[in-house]
């Protein structure tokens, strides 16, 4: 799935970003981290209750923007290393993670936010 988030700069400004997922997604991860995409994003919210997770990482919502982001713009893919990943979230706020984490989310798994209101019973 394609989709452009407004992400809060270290300078307090915000500036558009694209986001690509696909099939490779997990695996860059991996690549990237040396962990398991899934397993993390699991950990984040505790679905009993819907507070977060006692072992909830947020940082694994930067990573997972970093990566869909590269993949966008059309970077080379190989090169991804967590030296590229300091630079790439160094010009973000520190509370960036906090404000998107939903949305990033919902890019990696092609959800989208509906901008369609229901119709009301008896329209057609």
């Amino acid at each position: 799935m394609y989709t452009k988030l407004n992400m809060k700069m270290a300078d307090e400004t915000e500036k558009e970003f694209e986001f690509v997922s696909n099939g490779m997604t997990q695996y860059r991860y991996r690549q990237l981290t040396g962990r398991e995409l899934m397993k993390d994003i699991s950990k984040l919210v505790n679905m009993s209750d819907q507070s977060v997770g006692d072992d909830a990482d947020f940082t694994c919502i930067d990573k997972l923007a970093y990566i869909m982001n590269m993949s966008a713009t059309g970077a080379d893919m190989n090169k991804l290393n967590e030296e590229s990943f300091f630079a790439w979230i160094e010009q973000f706020d520190s509370s960036n993670s906090l404000h998107i984490w939903g949305d990033i989310i919902s890019a990696y798994y092609g959800t989208k936010k509906s901008t369609s209101n229901p119709k009301k019973e008896g329209e057609e």
